[in-house]
């Protein structure tokens, strides 16, 4: 929270947000060849609520959360925001002629986001995405793609 010379707020500020991966891991041999799978989610959710411009006449025109610790004096533009995250990838990297490994692969995402401040839209947002890379591995520490 910032703070003008008469000690009252400027601007502030609250944001939380809670973040859950989980990743599984497994090298097998398949047709000859030396596997590395991985799979995985994730979860992202954001909170959050800003103010700025402090009104120094006294008008109060700002609806913070319940949770908000401040009492706001402003008529500046509050936003209230939600954002919800969502992901699923997988991908193989596959060792197919020794020190020569190729990894292919896939992620979905997904984005949920909603702002209280009328100039901000609602959000929605989902694509695949691919991976893939060829790469050399000349020692156990060096490689080049």
């Amino acid at each position: 929270m910032l703070t003008n010379c008469n000690g009252g707020p400027t601007r502030a500020m609250d944001y939380e947000t809670l973040t859950i991966q989980t990743d599984y891991n497994k090298k097998f041999q398949l047709l000859g060849m030396n596997h590395e799978f991985l799979a995985g989610a994730e979860y992202l959710n954001e909170d959050g609520f800003r103010h700025s411009l402090q009104n120094f006449g006294g008008t109060t025109s700002a609806n913070p959360p319940a949770y908000y610790p401040y009492e706001i004096n402003s008529t500046g533009n509050p936003v209230d925001s939600k954002s919800r995250t969502y992901a699923i990838y997988m991908q193989d990297t596959i060792e197919f002629i020794p020190k020569w490994k190729l990894t292919l692969g896939r992620r979905r995402d997904e984005m949920k986001a909603e702002y209280s401040n009328t100039l901000s839209p609602k959000l929605r947002y989902g694509e695949w995405s691919t991976r893939g890379d060829l790469s050399y591995h000349f020692s156990d520490q060096s490689h080049f793609l």
